[in-house]
């Protein structure tokens, strides 16, 4: 296959790939955001482990939210600003991720009182309503310089200066910020998590295998030859992106990418889950000659919701006993 076809294709799945938990949390999002009369401020952190797709949704956010496209000498090119926490943040770092979104630099040996107060004065003079974070966890991992207390104040004071929206993205384990500050707690709406899909319910797994087909659909609308057994492949699929579609299609762009003939087969798929993959996240074991059973399936599912942080309550025995293994 061309280096150009393989382009199109995983071009075509981020932008065809709809699927049912995305277009929840887009749509909890925009509700919430509806919320605030842009004079008191609102935070609404959006959560979920890696790779289920929360980068994409921001963007799409943005494309949705923002009310203007056009730069003019008195205002920026849109009201919808999209920054990143960097890892190991301290104050003035935090402050210059959003002074770099809002398209400025941080002066050589600028105090951080006044990157905080320039990052004020340029939203207020821009007119920006929408101010998105994403990898917010960065604030709570290991090295961090900023204390959980300290990273709150540093939210609550932006938004109650400015009057904004902020959306705080990031993995589950942010939440002990919103947690260990009352006054941020207040200010914040309730968290939008985006998880995977859940093998055990029903629901979710007919949604997961919808999303896999509309995968196929891609492919084949591109000549790519599908010779696999779907229910098969979706349940192995299942299997090593944990149930995140946002993981899915990283998968099959690479797949797309490493096809030499357009043929797409359940050894493709194997090969690159492997190649793709830590071991750590034990790929093999959902590529033997017989599909993984349920256990398995769950299995990964509550293995991720664990590493990412995410508190679960078992609901049946298959996920008492997966949590038990991961006590």
């Amino acid at each position: 296959m061309t280096n150009t076809l393989a382009e199109t294709i995983a071009k075509d799945l981020r932008k065809t790939v709809l699927h049912d938990k995305y277009i929840k949390a887009k749509n909890e999002v925009l509700a919430l955001a509806g919320l605030n009369d842009e004079h008191s401020g609102l935070i609404i952190p959006l959560l979920g482990p890696t790779r289920c797709g929360k980068t994409e949704l921001l963007q799409d956010l943005k494309t949705t939210l923002e009310t203007r496209q056009q730069s003019s000498r008195l205002f920026a090119e849109s009201d919808f600003v999209l920054g990143r926490v960097p890892p190991i943040p301290n104050g003035k770092s935090l402050n210059g991720a959003i002074l770099a979104a809002l398209g400025f630099r941080v002066r050589q040996k600028e105090p951080t009182s006044s990157v905080r107060d320039r990052v004020i004065s340029t939203i207020q003079s821009d007119g920006i309503r929408f101010v998105a974070l994403d990898e917010c966890n960065h604030l709570v991992e290991r090295g961090s310089d900023l204390s959980l207390r300290t990273a709150a104040d540093q939210f609550k004071a932006l938004v109650d200066a400015t009057g904004i929206t902020l959306i705080l993205s990031g993995l589950p384990r942010f939440q002990k910020i919103i947690d260990a500050n009352e006054q941020l707690r207040d200010r914040a709406t309730r968290t939008v998590n985006f998880l995977p899909y859940n093998w055990s319910i029903e629901e979710d797994r007919n949604e997961f295998f919808r999303a896999f087909l509309t995968v196929l659909d891609v492919f084949a609308v591109h000549g790519v030859r599908i010779e696999l057994d779907d229910e098969d492949c979706a349940r192995r699929t299942y299997g090593v992106t944990s149930g995140r579609v946002g993981m899915m299609l990283r998968l099959f762009s690479s797949i797309a990418r490493n096809l030499r003939e357009p043929v797409l087969d359940l050894a493709a798929v194997s090969e690159v889950s492997q190649s793709l993959l830590q071991t750590s996240r034990q790929p093999e074991i959902y590529f033997g000659e017989q599909p993984p059973t349920d256990a398995t399936l769950v299995r990964s599912y509550t293995s991720l919701l664990t590493e990412a942080g995410v508190k679960f309550t078992p609901a049946n025995l298959l996920e008492f006993s997966a949590a038990v293994e991961h006590a």
